[in-house]
């Protein structure tokens, strides 16, 4: 399944700062349903505090992916020399991340993501684009 750590972040945040607008949201829709199954399944959406909890802290590691992202998409200059730091930087943040318990319930996410961090910092060591570009100055 491709995922696309930004975007996801970026929804995790956006639902955070709308979390008391979306517990509303069910809350009334739930009420206003007149079959009790219905209203069972509406009222199933709402996020417990854990669950909530949890999107905190799946926003706190895809921050990370957003600021490597953000590092390659610069609109105003070259930014082709962040990429390698940027890599890095995100590898070594979900490597710290998963010797810390309160991220043991991501462990298999985090080894899948630091994985494929591997996969595109292998891919630089055979392009030589960046034999030219590793300072912004050139």
């Amino acid at each position: 399944m491709k995922v696309r750590w930004s975007s996801t972040y970026n929804m995790l945040a956006r639902s955070l700062k709308l979390k008391e607008f979306i517990d509303q949201f069910i809350f009334e829709t739930a009420r206003d349903e007149v079959d009790q199954e219905k209203r069972q399944k509406i009222k199933a959406l709402a996020l417990s505090d854990d669950e909530w909890k949890r999107v905190e802290l799946m926003m706190k590691l895809l921050q990370h992916a957003d600021d490597a992202q953000q590092a390659f998409s610069y609109d105003s200059k070259p930014c082709l020399h962040t990429g390698i730091p940027a890599l890095e930087a995100l590898h070594t943040a979900w490597k710290n991340r998963s010797k810390n318990a309160k991220f043991n319930m991501f462990s298999d996410a985090l080894e899948a993501g630091m994985k494929k961090i591997e996969e595109y910092y292998e891919k630089t060591a055979t392009t030589h684009a960046y034999t030219f570009v590793m300072h912004e100055s050139f």
